[in-house]
């Protein structure tokens, strides 16, 4: 999804062409019409929010400190 976008983004120095560029609409959702500071915001949006979920994966199977031993 949108973390793929990103590193995508980055690897072509932010700029993806024709069937890429498409590609990454189609994983992130994100309207190709809209202006591009309001793509780049979605963009952005949905990274934190995969990483919020995985943090929170993360957290949820982490043993608690007070189980871990010294």
């Amino acid at each position: 999804g949108p973390l793929v976008v990103a590193y995508e983004l980055r690897l072509h120095d932010a700029h993806l062409g024709g069937s890429d560029a498409q590609e990454a609409y189609a994983l992130t959702g994100i309207d190709p019409s809209r202006p591009h500071i309001e793509q780049g915001y979605a963009l952005l949006r949905e990274c934190v929010s995969s990483l919020t979920m995985i943090a929170d994966a993360i957290e949820a199977y982490s043993p608690s400190a007070e189980k871990q031993s010294p």
